[in-house]
């Protein structure tokens, strides 16, 4: 199982960075299956 869920994990991860690379911060991807977004206001994004 945890096989699975590193590669559920990995894929979440990759998505989030494709998808909204420069719109949110991924805090505590290192924490298991739980992540937390930090969404990015017009202002801070480069």
């Amino acid at each position: 199982m945890r096989t699975l869920y590193r590669k559920k994990h990995e894929m979440l991860l990759s998505s989030i960075d494709k998808y909204m690379k420069g719109k949110v911060e991924i805090i505590g991807s290192e924490s298991g299956l739980h992540i937390l977004l930090k969404v990015k206001s017009v202002n801070d994004r480069t």
